[in-house]
């Protein structure tokens, strides 16, 4: 049996002095793992967190893991230029690693980290990085709406979400169950980067909520905590 795609590594553990087990977000087949033979010296570079490879995996099996080898199409080395962004991308790896299953195919999502991962020359900005957990998050089957209130329809005055259902609630509808109901943060209906740390992280903790009540099996992933200390201390 043999694989061949486009994906993405996002994850990469050394076995022996030139060799690595890795997993990519491929763009016809979801993450997929796959055993690499001989990646030392100046192969290595190819095998790099964030890169976008054509890969070529064979296995005896569908159900083996197979051994495979990547070609590199586009590197991600500009993120290695600012700290933030490096740890920005490191998260959201670490987030898709965390958010899908084996061998499930997300082509939508793929398109939208692949063409990230191309045009992130700008300087960082939080939205871009927060509407991409957003993304994620919609890919995942559990996408926020924040467009009008879940009890009037109004598009007006809203600053409550929804712990269930992930829709924005107004002020005065959500008055009686403010305590129940999540903060809105500005920068989530406004799109332009928060107005300070608090705002950051109201953003922040909006999005894990949703994650760790419906996503994840095993936590906030360790990147995207070091991610999210990084941006209030920086």
């Amino acid at each position: 049996m043999q694989i061949k795609d486009t994906g993405i590594i996002i994850a990469k553990r050394l076995s022996g002095e030139k060799s690595a087990v890795l997993t990519a977000f491929t763009q016809n087949h979801g993450l997929y793992t796959f055993y690499a033979k001989n990646i030392g010296g100046k192969d290595s570079i190819v095998y790099q967190l964030g890169n976008i490879v054509d890969i070529l995996i064979s296995a005896r099996l569908e159900e083996h893991m197979g051994t495979g080898r990547a070609e590199l199409l586009f590197s991600s080395c500009h993120f290695m230029q600012s700290k933030t962004k490096l740890y920005a991308l490191n998260s959201l790896l670490g987030m898709i690693l965390a958010s899908f299953e084996e061998r499930a195919p997300h082509p939508r999502f793929f398109t939208i980290l692949s063409d990230y991962i191309k045009n992130s020359a700008a300087a960082f900005q939080f939205m871009e990085y927060a509407l991409l957990e957003s993304e994620l998050l919609t890919e995942a089957g559990y996408g926020l709406d924040l467009r009008s209130c879940a009890v009037t329809g109004s598009e007006i005055d809203l600053i409550y979400v929804s712990p269930k259902s992930g829709r924005a609630v107004s002020r005065s509808a959500g008055q009686e169950y403010k305590d129940r109901l999540l903060k809105l943060p500005a920068c989530a209906l406004s799109l332009k980067d928060p107005s300070d740390l608090r705002e950051l992280e109201q953003m922040a903790d909006l999005l894990l909520y949703f994650f760790k009540r419906y996503v994840f099996k095993r936590g906030e992933p360790k990147e995207r905590r070091k991610f999210i200390a990084h941006c209030i201390t920086r």
